[in-house]
Formats: structure tokens, C-alpha cells, sequence
């Protein structure tokens, strides 16, 4: 059924209502604590085709975001023209005129507001917890808002304001409910993760016996070089159900680039972390976040960059080209590097982020991992603590449980073992 055709045909019916969250896992949470709201409201959530209510949530950390999320609403909106629209997220700001101008577009709300958008839809209050993330295998717990570092590329302190946190209470008791409904591995999120006011090694303490004795995980999302610290290690170590693994925003491996960013942990500083790291978590595996082509980026910096990504060992990286964002000083840096130079570097790191996995990964065969079943059909397959993608024979497994796997070889990206007992 169109969803022209929805309009029409469920006048009787509880109203009918799709999501679509671009970006990063802070928007993906509250896209899943607006759907919670709805539902909660009586309203059924429904794949988009079908759905006469639209709700988009949008990115604006790069220009490319922008695009790809005003596309998809324009799509949106010549697909029915008589489906309704609410657009909430980063990109609201910049873009909101251009969404108004779209005759379905009933609202566009932006980041501090969200709350609000369930009550404009539905008449009922925003701001509960998501209820669920469409699958028993993964969940998010956002910790924070916000974030009042300010680096120079960085548009969203603009968009989200200072940072703001979630007591250490209310985030247990979140972790708590999931873990209950089934939930394996619980992500913590948040816009910079660093700023929870009572600090991350208070935090994994706190949640961290929660995932004592049960089969359920918890993974920290993004954090900053500087948040690699010796408490964090310490609180690390004390608790077994917290991944070995981080996902660190190194962005630059230039001094002189990094300072330009308004970055604060030196390369000398950084070498540091990550060797304690090593000692403090044997088998810790680290993925990354790399910007390339920032303003003043010459070959030699660039060269910093891949050298100190293999120092480190990177399993994975996000490599992403800097985007000028409106309001935030780097957009008027002089000594861009073209677009060539740009995306050749890119396609360097990405020569060498396979290297790296080969490598990374490869020295996982004969392990054997603590593996969430995200798959369970003739090649059961799942997420490994360590971040890594395995694959396995199914067995007597089922969708969400943790399952020991024998790794016996790498190979087309993924790991492969059978089940251990």
C-alpha cells in the first residue's frame, strides 16, 4: 500500500508513523525515543512505504550529509504528495527554510527541541527512552548532549549547545531495562562522550556490574585521545563486560594540523596512552576517526597522519574529507588542498586501512571470541567484542545470544570459526 493510499485508508486504524535517522548513533537513539513516544501514544510504527507520517532525523556534520538528507525529504515527498513530514536533527538549523518551502513538511525541529516534536505529531510527551532498536542484538544509551570544545572544524557545539549530562542513575537504569528485554551488547553514546560530568571511569563503574553474570555487553562509542587516561584504563580492567575495544577521534596525526584543529592531546602524549593502553588491556583492539584535507594540510602531514594510523594498529577507520561548515573558524582557513589531492589521500588510507585489518584481524585466528548472533541462518554470523565481523557454523544458536567462537581463518573481510564449548 502507498502511503497516499494509507492516508485515505486508515481513518479508523491508530495512526501509522516510519522513522529514517541519518548519521551518527546519538541521532539513531532519539530517532528510536521519538518512535518509543509514538508508540506509546497508540501510534504503530510502519516501513516507510507505507507510512502517511514521515519523520527524518538529519546530519549536518558534513555538506555531504546535508545534501544526501535534503535528497531523501525531497524523495520523500514526490513519492506521496500527500504524506506528512517532520524533519528534526543537526541539519534542521542551516536547512530549515529549504524544508518549510516542501508543502508536507508539517514541522522542522532542531536539536534542542526534539522533545517536543512527539507532542506537535501526537500530542504526547517526548524525552522517554527508546523502547526498542528493531533488533534484540544492539541498543544505545545516550550519556550526554552537547559538547563545549569547540575544535575548529566542528559545527555541532553550534547545533547541540554546551554539554549536558544524564545522571549516572537514569543511564543504569536504562542499561538495566534493556538487559532485561534481551539486549546483548549495549553501545554508550553520546555527543562527546569525554564531557559526562562525573567522568566515564565513574560511569563503567557504576554500570559496569550490571553486566556481571548476564549475557549482555557494554561498548563505549567515540572518545577523545585525552579520555584514554590511566583511571579510564583502571575502571576498564575491573570489568569484564566492557569490550576491549575503543573507537578513538584522532582526526590528525600532524602537530602542527592537530593544533590548527584546536585538538589537545599531543603526538608524544598520544603514543603514551595508547602504550598503556596495551599493557593495562592485552588484545584491546582501537578503530578511528580520520579528517584529511583539512586547511594547511601539506604532504608531510598527511605523511604524520598514516604513520602514526599504523603505529597505533588501527582495526578500522572512519576516513571522511573536511567539509567548510558555515559559523565555525577552519571554513575560513586559507590553504585548502584540492579536491584531488583530498580524496587521493583518502584513497590512501583506505589502502591502508585493509593492510591494517589484514593484520589486525589476522591476529585474532586461533582466538577464541566472545561473538553477539546477529544471523543464524546457514552461516550464522555476528559482531565480535573486539569489533570484528565472524562468521561460523550455526549450531543450536539463536539471534542475541553470546556464543564462544574458535577462530580458524580470515578471510573476504571476516573472521571465521566454529562453535566452542
Amino acid at each position: 500500500m502507498t502511503a497516499d493510499a494509507a492516508v485515505g485508508a486508515r481513518d479508523g486504524d491508530p495512526p501509522a508513523f516510519a522513522v529514517q535517522s541519518l548519521g551518527c548513533r546519538v541521532n539513531q537513539y532519539e530517532s528510536r525515543a521519538l518512535a518509543g513516544a509514538l508508540a506509546g501514544a497508540g501510534w504503530r510504527e510502519v516501513a516507510i512505504g507505507d507510512a502517511p507520517h514521515v519523520i527524518v532525523n538529519v546530519c549536518a556534520v558534513t555538506e555531504k550529509g546535508s545534501r544526501k538528507a535534503r535528497r531523501l525529504v525531497r524523495r520523500l515527498c514526490r513519492a506521496a504528495p500527500r504524506r506528512r513530514l517532520y524533519v528534526m536533527g543537526c541539519a534542521t538549523a542551516r536547512d530549515r527554510a529549504a524544508y518549510l518551502a516542501l508543502p508536507q513538511v508539517r514541522a522542522v525541529v532542531p536539536p534542542p527541541a526534539r522533545d517536543g516534536l512527539a507532542r506537535i505529531i501526537a500530542g504526547c510527551a517526548g524525552g522517554a527512552a527508546p523502547r526498542s532498536f528493531g533488533s534484540r542484538t544492539r541498543a544505545y544509551v545516550k550519556i550526554q548532549d552537547g559538547c563545549s570544545r569547540r575544535c575548529t572544524y566542528c559545527i555541532v557545539p553550534l547545533l547541540r549547545g554546551p554539554s549536558r549530562s544524564r545522571s549516572a542513575d537514569e543511564i543504569a537504569e536504562e542499561c538495566r531495562a534493556l538487559i532485561a528485554g534481551g539486549v546483548a551488547e549495549i553501545w554508550i553514546v553520546g555527543t562527546h562522550l569525554d564531557e559526562w560530568e562525573g567522568g566515564l571511569p565513574a560511569l563503567l563503574d557504576r554500570i559496569g556490574p550490571l553486566f556481571d553474570g548476564v549475557s549482555a555487553r557494554v561498548r563505549l562509542g567515540s572518545i577523545g585521545m585525552d579520555a584514554l587516561d590511566a583511571p579510564l584504563l583502571a575502571a576498564a580492567a575491573r570489568h569484564a563486560g566492557l569490550c576491549r575495544h575503543f573507537h578513538l577521534s584522532l582526526q590528525s596525526g600532524s602537530e602542527r594540523i592537530r593544533r590548527r584543529m584546536g585538538r589537545r592531546c599531543g603526538l608524544g602524549e598520544i603514543r603514551a596512552r595508547i602504550a598503556r593502553c596495551r599493557a593495562a588491556l592485552p588484545g584491546v583492539m582501537f578503530t578511528g576517526d580520520i579528517l584529511v584535507g583539512f586547511p594547511g594540510e601539506e604532504e608531510e602531514d598527511f605523511a604524520a597522519t598514516a604513520a602514526l594510523c599504523r603505529e597505533i594498529g588501527f582495526l578500522k577507520m572512519h576516513v571522511f574529507p573536511f567539509s567548510p561548515r558555515p559559523g565555525t573558524p577552519a571554513a575560513d582557513f586559507a590553504g585548502r588542498p584540492s579536491a584531488a589531492e583530498t580524496a587521493s589521500r583518502c584513497a590512501r588510507l583506505a589502502a591502508l586501512e585493509r593492510e591494517l585489518f589484514a593484520a589486525q584481524a589476522g591476529a585474532l585466528v586461533g582466538r577464541i571470541l566472545a561473538v553477539v548472533v546477529e544471523r543464524a541462518g546457514e552461516v550464522a554470523e555476528g559482531l565480535a567484542a573486539e569489533y570484528v565481523r565472524v562468521r561460523f557454523a550455526p549450531g543450536a544458536v539463536r539471534t542475541g545470544s553470546i556464543v564462544r567462537v574458535g577462530v580458524e581463518d580470515l578471510r573476504q573481510g571476516f573472521l571465521w570459526g566454529a562453535i566452542v564449548a
